[in-house]
Parts: C-alpha cells; structure tokens; sequence
C-alpha cells in the first residue's frame, strides 16, 4: 500500500492519499506523541487511489496508522500553529 500526507508539516489541515491493489477495508488511527487515540476510524476503501482531509487543531506530533488486513503503514504526521 501506498500512503502519501501532505502537506507535512502542516498549520492543520492535512490530506491523506493511500492506493489499494482492491477494494477493501482500512483502519485508520491517529495519536498523539504520548499513545492517546485522537481519532479512529474504519472506511471502505476503493481499488486505486483514495484520499481523505483531516483537520487537527492542535500543535504537535501525530502517528497515523493505517491497517489493511495484515499491513499496516506508519506515518509521522507535525502540527505547528499558524504564523
């Protein structure tokens, strides 16, 4: 699977794109620096390329992890507050 997040860093809103080999389900998780689930949640995703914006009002380091099946990919994701 391939995932891209852009722009990163980013001031909050941020979009993620990831590409399936099929149609399946996929996990989404981000957290913060200390474990704490910030969001979760399950899509249906789509053979292709898929994208989805998110929005984090809050400054700092973020994990997002993505699971289909077995893989999951890991993607640091920074918040820095607007200049």
């Amino acid at each position: 699977m391939q995932v891209e997040v852009f722009p990163n860093p980013n001031t909050c809103e941020f979009t993620l794109a990831f590409e399936l080999q099929e149609k399946q389900d996929v996990a989404i998780e981000i957290t913060d620096m200390l474990g704490k689930t910030i969001f979760r949640k399950q899509l249906n995703g789509n053979r292709g390329w898929n994208t989805a914006i998110f929005n984090l009002s809050s400054d700092g380091v973020y994990n997002m992890n993505l699971t289909t099946g077995k893989n999951v990919v890991n993607k640091r994701i920074v918040v820095r507050g607007r200049e």
